[in-house]
């Protein structure tokens, strides 16, 4: 037993981050990453986001995401992704679950020899109608400096950004600075931009 263990740790590569955010410090959030490469151009990820209660020690979200990738050239990717998200927040009537299938298109280039540089394409498409979109589409752009040196655990910094495009969501009524109703329609259109910057070990 313990050797099928090992075994299978040594065939499948996993990532553990963990955060406390600014805006909520009663929140704990954390994510796990595995990886299972069936062959060169093949491999299957498994994501999972959750936020822990620090008051209760109780989860409030928990996110999944199953992606089958597939790289057809070296520095090109696709991906087909599944994603459930579960609201355990225990509000009555709130434990909801969301299922969203997405679709990624990614080109890897480098600039010199230790910054890479990653360039995605995203569509998602929500099954559980939301307020602001059905769709959803981004644009995402890493970079990370590859340190090579044997110092620091090799610690990689790295800076994300992500652009987004909702389309077909709700009808939302707006007003004017006066208060008077304006327009009813969906919002849609370019609503989100998001930067994350940190290092990876």
């Amino acid at each position: 037993m313990k050797n099928y263990f090992f075994i299978t740790f040594l065939i499948i590569s996993n990532i553990v981050n963990s955060q406390i955010t600014e805006t909520d410090n009663q929140m704990f959030w954390s994510t796990i990453s595995l990886t299972k490469k069936i062959n060169s151009k093949f491999n299957i990820n498994y994501i999972q986001l959750h936020s822990l209660n620090l008051n209760n020690t109780n989860f409030n979200f928990v996110q999944s995401e199953l992606s089958f990738n597939f790289k057809p050239k070296k520095r090109i990717t696709t991906s087909i992704s599944y994603s459930p998200t579960f609201s355990l927040d225990g509000i009555s009537g709130n434990q909801l679950v969301y299922h969203r299938f997405s679709s990624k298109f990614k080109i890897k280039t480098k600039l010199g020899k230790r910054i890479s540089i990653n360039n995605s394409l995203v569509a998602e498409h929500h099954f559980t109608e939301r307020s602001k979109w059905r769709q959803r589409y981004y644009y995402r752009l890493d970079i990370m400096y590859k340190n090579n040196r044997k110092m620091l655990w090799k610690m990689k910094p790295f800076i994300s950004q992500k652009i987004y495009w909702y389309s077909n969501g709700r009808l939302l009524q707006y007003y004017d600075e006066a208060g008077d109703k304006t327009e009813l329609k969906s919002p849609n259109g370019l609503h989100a931009y998001r930067i994350k910057a940190g290092v990876k070990i």
